[in-house]
């Protein structure tokens, strides 16, 4: 699945952002950040993992090359 921030903001607990997400529609999941207290709502759209995946069927997977040491 690729994650898609619904919305972002400021929260005081973890249990405010999960209380969010409950009652949102298009939340799938969330993040909450204690250091600066945000909240990140998350929908999932599977639209874009399938292309991701068909994409990667044509031209292969993605590899990264090594750093050269010039």
């Amino acid at each position: 699945m690729i994650d898609k921030v619904a919305s972002m903001f400021r929260v005081e607990r973890r249990v405010e952002c999960l209380a969010n997400c409950s009652v949102s529609p298009v939340c799938d999941s969330y993040n909450y950040h204690a250091a600066d207290k945000t909240c990140q709502l998350n929908t999932h759209d599977s639209s874009v993992e399938i292309s991701i995946l068909m994409r990667s069927a044509l031209i292969g997977p993605f590899r990264p090359r090594p750093l050269s040491s010039d």
